[in-house]
């Protein structure tokens, strides 16, 4: 049973991982409305946060496993798996949570930053964490409504 819930959360991180990337190939290019960029960040914040997650729980269910399977036979294994690795495991999927709300972006900005930034590919930051790139994204957002009307 627990193999089979592994390979579902992979299979789904998988899935979101490619959902992602069709959002950022939608054809739109390097000029995307605030609203775009707006859900490319929240996109590539959950797909992080649920490899995150993903890895604790993958971490936990091998060492398990393992002694189970009477692999390792160590006290310390044991103890770390038993009483250790859980509780890892719980504040990583609380922490998972807890950084997709907005109230917490700058905590997340702190923690995953510097991959969120690798994904993007650029350094830029939020819109939301940066008043002045906000409002320029807005103004160009009306401008570009503008020009189409």
């Amino acid at each position: 049973a627990g193999v089979i819930y592994i390979f579902v959360v992979i299979w789904l991180n998988a899935l979101l991982a490619y959902k992602l990337v069709k959002l950022n190939n939608n054809g739109k290019g390097p000029s995307r409305g605030a609203a775009d960029n707006e859900l490319v960040y929240f996109a590539i914040k959950i797909s992080l946060l649920c490899l995150i997650s993903t890895c604790s729980i993958i971490v936990l269910t091998s060492c398990i496993t393992l002694i189970n399977m009477g692999m390792v036979t160590s006290p310390h294994f044991k103890l770390v798996a038993f009483s250790v690795l859980p509780i890892f495991d719980l504040h990583t999927n609380f922490f998972s949570i807890l950084f997709t709300f907005r109230h917490f972006d700058p905590w997340y900005q702190r923690m995953c930053g510097c991959c969120h930034r690798r994904c993007v590919g650029t350094p830029q930051k939020h819109p939301a964490a940066n008043p002045e790139m906000m409002s320029k994204q807005q103004t160009e957002t009306q401008q570009s409504r503008s020009e189409v009307s």
